[in-house]
């Protein structure tokens, strides 16, 4: 079994413990692939949870978990971050590789993507090394079917020695087979072996290596022996440090190889790994037919097209905002119209007015508001959104933005975790490890926290959109994106490097899934509605609180140089806008409450609605999102962006105040 020109199939005891369990204890099953096989697809799969799908590289970010009973045994799903290797010792590959020597899950499902095997089995080579039982789901087994690719998984079953299940994961194929040939692979001692497919001559390396090593070395022999082999430091010293005399001996083993294959070590063991997976994917696939350029293909060179592609993608970008703009504007205006004329008649039930004013303020307009300002912009924003991801269109995206990015020292790639910044900063900010260095991460995340998210749309289109002019929502938009292009270059010259070449998998055109992007729509629109009216409620009933107790007036004359004398706004926005930090869509929300009205034209100029919408999106994040900044950059760092952010807002306002009050 196995390939018989690399070696084959190298077999020795894992040092592994008996993976048989009994069904009282919870199993452990990891989900280890490239990044967009369809990881999260499974995952949503097995467990019913609904993990956001994203059709683009680098989606899942941290350890995702997910409980599952099967046939009597208890699961707990790991869906991992998409790695290509876990020899790193950076980012996502190092992520994967700590939690697989460090959990020892005891079963791995190794998606692989059925139209790209050879790449995706370089992958699943690695992981045999380990002795941990896996099971090979070859996913999209249909778009490789319709591709002309023709799989015979008995053989590849055969080459790789652990089992193989086709499947697809969006059509629910081969799902339950993987979990019924998984447990039971976990009680065979077949599939506690750990396996090694190398060309002969670093097979014959490698078994050198092993027989130096302690066998009690605490981590999988083969693995161990190909790190030590590279130089891995973190390895090495663990291993060295008990066995001291092997360091030279492995060195020199090194060292004949690099003079006689004129490369480095590490490059050698990848050429390697990638030139046996290329064996066994010969061998197990084939093409039918004459194969032509297929209208996918043909979308894709039009959607990459240097000036077809950004004209497309200008086009698109406009049309959403319109789109967004209209069904919003009209569904807003029509709830709040409906909602000022119930208004009189139901504060007119409690006697006094001022109480009456006190309740609607505090429990029906915050609820009013998110019913007519917020949801009629986020819900249609979120559905387009979830359309473009399902596409496979935001990685095309990337690919032509990369040259202009470039341009203000940004990767390409770091597209993506912006556009997804317009949904909610958070995931944006975990998205940029996606990204080569800490130097790119860094700039990424900071360009993501000038990103406008949902949220801080909400209140452009619900504030400047409604009652100035859908011309000025594209001119704050427009100006936003030039402020984060000149910020972004200012920091790159701060943090000098040069940023790397775009290399990223690029994912397949498809048609949205109505199933997927309605999940994912209302994934997002949940957390808005179950987290964002309880704390307007909560803030609302506080702030009408004060109002009703005439103690407004002393907070807001407090703030009064800032948001008066600076930024020409109403006194009582300051309160307003400090709420915002808990999340933005609040500023615009609590407004109706200071304002005693609905219809904010009553309340602020066209001049102060724009500066109070500018000062809100750039201004510092959410404290949502400045915990994800802590926790991806540090307090330092996350400390200085917030308070910049903050200082610049406030700049920025009080100048665009200065310059529309002259002009409009």
């Amino acid at each position: 079994m196995g390939c018989e020109s690399c070696a084959g199939a190298v077999r020795g005891k894992s040092d592994a413990s008996n993976y048989r369990k009994s069904s009282a204890e919870t199993i452990t099953v990891a989900l280890v692939g490239n990044p967009n096989v369809g990881k999260s697809v499974i995952f949503n799969q097995l467990t019913g949870a609904h993990q956001i799908i994203g059709n683009w590289p680098g989606k899942t970010v941290g350890l995702l978990s997910g409980k599952l009973i099967f046939e009597g045994h208890d699961l707990d799903i790991i869906d991992l971050p998409g790695t290509y290797s876990i020899s790193s010792d950076i980012g996502e590959e190092r992520e994967v590789r700590e939690f697989l020597l460090g959990r020892k899950p005891d079963l791995i499902i190794n998606v692989v993507d059925s139209t790209s095997l050879e790449r995706n089995l370089a992958l699943t080579i690695e992981l045999l090394m380990l002795g941990i039982p896996i099971v090979v789901c070859l996913n999209q087994i249909d778009r490789a079917e319709k591709q002309g690719l023709v799989i015979d998984s008995d053989n590849l079953e055969e080459e790789l020695g652990v089992p193989v299940v086709p499947s697809s994961g969006l059509r629910g194929i081969g799902i339950t087979d993987l979990l019924k040939i998984g447990l039971t692979s976990l009680g065979s001692d077949e599939e506690k072996i750990e396996r090694r497919y190398h060309t002969p001559r670093i097979a014959s390396q490698l078994d050198s290596v092993k027989e130096m090593l302690p066998r009690n070395a605490g981590y999988p022999s083969y693995w161990l022996a190909e790190r030590l082999l590279v130089g891995d430091t973190e390895i090495e010293d663990n291993i060295y440090s008990a066995t001291p005399a092997i360091r030279n001996a492995i060195s020199e083993i090194r060292s004949a190889l690099e003079r006689e294959m004129e490369d480095g070590i590490s490059s050698i063991l990848l050429s390697d790994r990638f030139a046996v997976a290329a064996t066994i994917a010969s061998r197990a696939s084939q093409y039918s037919g004459k194969q032509e350029v297929t209208k996918e293909e043909k979308l894709h060179n039009l959607l990459t097209h240097r000036v077809f592609g950004l004209l497309i993608l200008m086009g698109l970008s406009i049309s959403v905002f319109y789109a967004l703009f209209t069904f919003g504007d009209f569904f807003a205006t029509m709830m709040i119209d409906a909602s000022e004329s119930f208004r009189p008649d139901f504060i007119g039930r409690f006697g006094d007015p001022d109480f009456g004013e006190f309740i609607w303020s505090g429990l029906i307009g915050g609820t009013v508001s998110v019913l007519s300002i917020a949801l009629p912009y986020l819900i249609p924003f979120f559905i387009l959104l979830a359309v473009l991801e399902d596409t496979g269109y935001i990685a095309r995206v990337a690919f032509i933005m990369d040259s202009i990015l470039h341009r203000i020292g940004l990767h390409g790639k770091a597209f993506i975790p912006m556009i997804l910044g317009y949904s909610c900063n958070v995931p944006a900010c975990m998205g940029c490890r996606i990204m080569e260095t800490d130097r790119e991460r860094l700039l990424s995340i900071f360009a993501v926290t000038l990103v406008p998210c949902a949220a801080t749309s909400i209140v452009i289109f619900g504030l400047v959109g409604t009652y100035v002019g859908f011309v000025w929502v594209v001119a704050l938009y427009a100006f936003n994106l030039a402020l984060i292009a000149l910020l972004t270059r200012l920091a790159y010259s701060v943090l000098p490097g040069d940023p790397a070449g775009l290399i990223m998998e690029m994912p397949p055109l498809r048609r949205p899934s109505l199933e997927v992007v309605l999940k994912q729509s209302w994934h997002r629109v949940k957390d808005f509605i179950y987290i964002a009216i309880p704390l307007l409620i909560i803030v609302g009933l506080f702030l009408a609180s004060l109002q009703y107790l005439d103690l407004l007036d002393y907070i807001s004359d407090g703030m009064s140089p800032v948001t008066v004398t600076w930024l020409g706004l109403p006194a009582v926005t300051g309160i307003v806008l400090i709420s915002g930090i808990l999340r933005k869509e609040l500023t615009l929300l609590l407004l109706g409450t200071v304002a005693l009205t609905s219809d904010l034209g009553e309340f602020m100029t066209d001049v102060q609605m724009i500066v109070f919408s500018l000062v809100v999106m750039l201004y510092i994040p959410c404290v949502a999102t400045v915990g994800a900044l802590v926790k991806e950059i540090g307090l330092k760092r996350a400390t200085a962006i917030t308070l910049f952010e903050i200082g610049f807002a406030i700049l920025v306002g009080g100048v665009a105040f200065r310059i529309l009050s002259g002009v409009m």
